[in-house]
């Protein structure tokens, strides 16, 4: 058996701090699609964006290159644009890269999502109650209290 078909199943689960730009968006979920995951993308203006995908090694660690180095998550943004051309030097101190975090991976015997979906969520309830639905709350739950490790130096 190749292991594209293992009987696992692998997971990211990405916190995104703002997906205002369109073309990001459009990136997470047509990747996704093109890869095969299953999962979805939820967006709550004001509350948080969370992205869960489901797949096979080979895609899985695709996606992950995508969300964590392919997207350039600072584009167009207009407050920090003009103090980003040294930061490439920089190699002690990397700057806290918050646009984009994987909170949490494993793997999963079986999928809770069978397709793949980009929803926008009303309220922090609804967000909640469609990963419900999947039996994917505790998602939720680890993006509410995840905390960036390197805040705590």
């Amino acid at each position: 058996r190749m292991a594209e078909n293992e009987m696992t199943t692998q997971i990211l689960v990405f916190k995104i701090k703002d997906l205002a730009n369109k073309r990001h968006l459009f990136k997470i979920d047509m990747n996704a699609q093109q890869f095969h995951l299953t999962g979805c993308c939820i967006t709550c203006i004001g509350v948080a964006n969370i992205v869960i995908v489901e797949g096979g090694p080979r895609a899985i660690k695709r996606y992950k290159k995508l969300m964590m180095r392919r997207i350039k998550w600072t584009e167009d943004t207009k407050d920090d644009d003009d103090d980003d051309d040294d930061d490439e030097e920089e190699v002690t101190v990397p700057k806290l890269q918050d646009h984009c975090v994987l909170i949490w991976e494993g793997v999963n015997k079986v999928r809770n999502f069978k397709n793949w979906k980009v929803t926008h969520a009303r309220s922090e309830q609804e967000a909640r109650r469609t990963l419900a639905d999947r039996g994917s709350e505790h998602y939720w739950e680890m993006l509410a209290r995840y905390r960036d490790p390197r805040t705590d130096i």
